[in-house]
């Protein structure tokens, strides 16, 4: 919930920055703040960017450099993943956050896909969590992710 307020109040404080020199994106994936969502943009420098975005499963924050008009660099903290637990008659989603770090390709019509690679996580310690509590739980980890966007 923190972390979901902390989304929500960078967007707004990004937004009262200068509402004509926003941008925005939708997308799916972990720069989006989950499987999908939207973020808004704020140029800072002319090869630098910070951004906040809210998703179906969670939020996301961080920051993006330019290194041409076609790639750029980008470190967030957000939603990466989630865990389905099966217990005999109970199904648990444990949501997987953490700091990520990636790189976009951008096509001149505004469309992006990028890799995503998420440094830090709570996997381990969702995983333990789940299975202390009964539920059983099969690891599987994906080392680099896909997102995919559009901006407006």
């Amino acid at each position: 919930m923190n972390k979901m307020l902390f989304s929500v109040l960078s967007v707004a404080m990004i937004s009262t920055l200068s509402l004509a020199e926003m941008n925005y994106e939708v997308g799916v994936g972990a720069n989006y703040g989950g499987i999908i969502g939207v973020t808004a943009n704020k140029k800072i420098e002319s090869n630098v960017e910070v951004f906040g975005g809210i998703g179906l499963v969670g939020a996301v924050a961080g920051a993006r450099y330019y290194l041409n008009d076609n790639i750029r660099l980008n470190t967030n903290y957000g939603v990466h993943g989630l865990i389905v637990a099966k217990e005999s008659s109970d199904d648990k989603i444990k949501l997987l956050h953490g700091i990520n770090i990636g790189v976009d390709y951008i096509w001149g019509n505004g469309i992006s896909l990028g890799l995503v690679y998420p440094v830090t996580s709570n996997a381990d310690d969702a995983v333990d969590e789940l299975r202390k509590k009964g539920y059983d739980v099969e690891k599987r980890s994906i080392d680099v992710l896909l997102s995919l966007g559009y901006r407006f």
